[in-house]
């Protein structure tokens, strides 16, 4: 990496803090991080050969996905699904290699794993950094599998819990290295029943037990929960963040907001569901146009809201799916520098990482140049011109990804 001191030119600037979107700017760039940032009339530049003009693109942090399932093909092909769940784990590489390329090629810098049935992306994690001795790109937060209770809603992601008593016990038993740990707390939303609530999985004593432990070690929770006893016993039991979380409710919106505890809301699967013609169309639109009402609330009480889409799940796809996410965040009336905002800085706060911190000055020269005017960013989010990640060269990827068959 260079010393040279360099300027990157922008037409727009959106920081990533949720604020305001600056217009006309230069960059200055030193030793890997944001020098200064000040306004750029045209005309006024410094020695041209060290400008990267930008001036047609918007500039954003690099974006990140907080929930996903790398091991999974986002197929709506029933008998693939089935059959992918048991796929040897040589298979499975070829198609965790596929997704991470199409994550990279959208911008996407981080992104948090939910796991799978054999823990296959958590042991090609643990290759690739044993090879190379380094995170792979996009940084991959990982776990093994995810922990169900006896009975419940899990058994295709996740391995059973046989005691609730021993849960700290039984993690710590995880073989590989892991990020964080994953945990079901209810089932998933019914299709033909609007806001069926499923019992919670695991007590707030056992909640609290697990995440009691798993602080000592530095190791998030995050909870698979809807409904508002699963997500009130999470919350309240301390996890992390709260995944999906439909119908949990203005209490716990309220107590998410006073404990500043991450939602995940992946509104787009319903929104995926709906297109797909999966169950009662009447049901999932009002099912999606729930959790968009909850989301309102959230930004009104506070909520800290992190954009994951879980791609992997059926007909949601990697990269792709993080623009439709963001779009209906600003159906939620979130601002755009909000909805920026929740897919970067703010995703990259509940991960842990620096590779999507905001376009402050003194901070990481890392960033997205999309080919934009912030008018239709969103729409326009995988035209991306250039990027920036934190410690490599600026690159320019493709502008258009294909999609897995």
């Amino acid at each position: 990496m260079t010393s040279q001191t360099r300027y990157i030119r922008a037409g727009w600037l959106i920081d990533g803090t949720g604020t305001t979107i600056q217009q006309d700017v230069l960059l200055t760039l030193k030793q890997g991080k944001i020098a200064e940032i000040c306004s750029c009339p045209k005309g006024e530049l410094p020695d041209p050969s060290l400008v990267v003009d930008f001036s047609h693109c918007t500039l954003i942090p690099p974006l990140v996905d907080c929930h996903v399932h790398l091991a999974l093909s986002p197929t709506d092909d029933q008998k693939v699904r089935k059959e992918q769940l048991n796929t040897p784990y040589e298979q499975r590489k070829k198609n965790i290699n596929t997704h991470l390329n199409l994550l990279l090629q959208h911008g996407i810098a981080a992104i948090r794993d939910g796991g799978d049935r054999h823990g296959h992306t958590c042991l090609y994690k643990h290759e690739l950094t044993g090879v190379n001795q380094c995170s792979p790109l996009p940084q991959l937060k990982v776990t093994n599998s995810g922990f169900y209770a006896s009975g419940c809603y899990g058994a295709f992601l996740g391995q059973m819990a046989a005691k609730t008593s021993t849960l700290p016990e039984t993690v710590a038993q995880t073989p590989l290295p892991i990020d964080h740990v994953k945990l079901f707390n209810s089932g998933v939303n019914s299709l033909t029943q609007f806001g069926r609530e499923t019992a919670p999985q695991f007590s707030l004593d056992t909640i609290k037990g697990l995440s009691s432990s798993l602080k000592k070690k530095k190791l998030p929770l995050m909870v698979h929960a809807n409904g508002q006893q699963p997500v009130a016993n999470a919350v309240n039991g301390g996890c992390s963040s709260i995944e999906h979380g439909f119908f949990m409710g203005d209490e716990n919106l309220q107590r998410m907001a006073e404990l500043q505890t991450f939602w995940v809301p992946t509104a787009v699967t319903m929104k995926t569901l709906l297109g797909l013609k999966v169950g009662d169309s009447d049901v999932v639109e009002r099912t999606l146009d729930s959790q968009l009402e909850q989301l309102v609330k959230a930004r009104h009480y506070g909520v800290p809201v992190a954009v994951g889409t879980d791609a992997g799940s059926m007909g949601i796809e990697f990269g792709t799916s993080v623009s439709e996410e963001l779009q209906l965040l600003q159906q939620a009336s979130y601002s755009l520098a909000e909805v920026i905002a929740c897919a970067t800085t703010k995703g990259g706060e509940l991960l842990g990482t620096k590779f999507s911190s905001p376009l402050l000055q003194s901070k990481p020269a890392s960033f997205l140049a999309v080919k934009s005017a912030p008018s239709q960013l969103l729409a326009n989010l995988s035209f991306i011109e250039a990027v920036q990640f934190p410690d490599r060269p600026l690159f320019f990827p493709k502008q258009t990804a294909g999609k897995e068959v």
